[in-house]
């Protein structure tokens, strides 16, 4: 073990609880699968294709579905392995031990532990009690990095850095400012605007929450052509297979098939906020996205957890220290929701 590196020594491994229960609220996942006639196609464009050959280096045919979908211009997007590979292929690319990285605290754990294997500091500036950005703050740490790397909405708070907060960090650092915005769909504020304004701003989106395909491992990023170019060298060649390419490019053209289960999912997380809020033992917060955290006041989170556990629902906990108070849940379908609330009453009832 010798030869192994500390800062992989250091690090456990990444893992998420594969329980087996009947309600699964933990992973930020869209409760709905993908309609059967999507499949169908992805499967029919597949069979179509010749899976001995290398797929497309530059996935073109995705990229300007992509642009159509977006506004950008092909050569100003990237599509990666999942939103982490084009994370991992950002860090990679601003930053080593000399120049860090800034991230909120807390933040989409990701982000540190990809920073932490390349030997790169991250310089955390911790959210308000109330899981509010102070865009100053960030600012100052910026001083002393190259890239800052925010996820907005946050996770897992939900919470959002506002469009002159944003503005305000853009116009204050000198370096790359990568906005991560995976759960955009779920509250239409998005800093798209400000790319030909600021060419050192980087947009990050996923196909994994609001379109439903975590399991395809699909992200694309947004920027400035010529910083998007030198991305582009970072990942592995051919990182992006055949089926991601494929299933990317039927989906954006289903895209409005999609959009009526990312407004059940609004309509659903406003409701199950407000009920949440009438719970006299927690401490709820306003979410911009698909989840919504929250903090039990008369019993433990790590207890209340368990005590969901026991009755089929998995929602999520968190290890940190800062956030070992929190809970996570992810909006489900309204029977899922129903369940969960119903349960969360009962616990909190029998505790009293």
């Amino acid at each position: 073990m010798k030869h192994i590196k500390k800062s992989v020594l250091d690090l456990m491994e990444y893992s998420v609880s594969q329980r087996k229960v009947k309600i699964k609220l933990d992973q930020n996942e869209s409760p709905f699968d993908l309609p059967a006639d999507i499949k169908q196609k992805i499967f029919q464009k597949m069979s179509r294709l010749s899976w001995n050959r290398y797929p497309p280096g530059s996935p073109f045919s995705l990229i300007e579905k992509l642009a159509a979908h977006t506004g950008c211009g092909p050569e100003e997007i990237a599509a990666g392995n999942g939103s982490n590979e084009l994370i991992q292929s950002i860090i990679n690319a601003f930053c080593d031990r000399k120049n860090p990285l800034v991230i909120s605290r807390p933040a989409f754990s990701i982000y540190k532990r990809v920073a932490a294997i390349m030997n790169t500091r991250s310089i955390e500036v911790p959210l308000n009690e109330e899981f509010k950005f102070d865009p100053d703050k960030i600012c100052s740490a910026g001083k002393k990095a190259s890239l800052i790397l925010l996820d907005n909405p946050n996770n897992p708070s939900g919470t959002l850095l506002m469009l002159d907060e944003i503005n305000h960090i853009a116009r204050n650092f000198t370096g790359i400012l990568a906005l991560d915005e995976a759960y955009f769909e779920f509250c239409g504020t998005t800093a798209q605007s400000f790319l030909s304004e600021y060419t050192n701003m980087i947009i990050l989106r996923t196909f994994s929450k609001a379109f439903g395909a975590a399991g395809v491992r699909l992200g694309y990023l947004m920027g400035n052509k010529d910083v998007v170019s030198q991305i582009k060298k970072v990942p592995l060649p051919y990182s992006l297979g055949i089926f991601q390419q494929a299933a990317g490019e039927i989906l954006l053209s289903d895209w409005k098939i999609l959009k009526a289960n990312i407004d059940s999912i609004i309509q659903e997380r406003e409701r199950i906020y407000f009920d949440l809020s009438k719970i006299d033992e927690l401490t709820v917060f306003p979410s911009q996205a698909n989840y919504i955290c929250f903090k039990p006041t008369t019993i433990k989170a790590e207890d209340l957890f368990y005590e969901l556990l026991q009755k089929n629902i998995l929602i999520r906990s968190f290890s940190s220290s800062h956030l070992r108070p929190f809970l996570r849940m992810t909006i489900g379908t309204k029977r899922e929701n129903d369940l969960f609330i119903h349960s969360l009453k009962t616990i909190l009832k029998e505790k009293t």
